[in-house]
């Protein structure tokens, strides 16, 4: 378990900023789209909701937040905070084992 951690631990964050980078993109396109008419070319709701489960919940509430996107979908309400507290406690883990290894504990 200690070495897949220590393994783990660098290419976490890095999966994880890319999964919010590609989050907030497609928020944003999706917000943008959903002003104009052609309804074909929006995100579905979806695609959205797995970007929060693989970890892109961060992204998400920034846009949420800051361009008050999917705001009323109860959904996103309750997805994005929930699995953003749990991808936190993950990465908890993930520094406590890898900090753990490296004997400064």
């Amino acid at each position: 378990m200690e070495v897949f951690m220590a393994a783990l631990y660098p290419y976490l964050f890095y999966y994880l900023a890319a999964v919010n980078v590609i989050s907030i993109i497609l928020m944003t396109y999706d917000k943008i789209i959903s002003k104009r008419e052609n309804v074909k070319l929006r995100i579905p709701e979806k695609t959205l909701l797995w970007l929060i489960i693989l970890g892109g919940a961060l992204g998400t509430l920034l846009i949420m937040l800051l361009m008050r996107h999917k705001t009323k979908h109860l959904s996103f309400k309750i997805l994005a905070p929930l699995l953003l507290i749990a991808w936190a406690f993950i990465c908890g883990a993930v520094i406590y084992y890898h900090i753990a290894l490296l004997g400064l504990m």
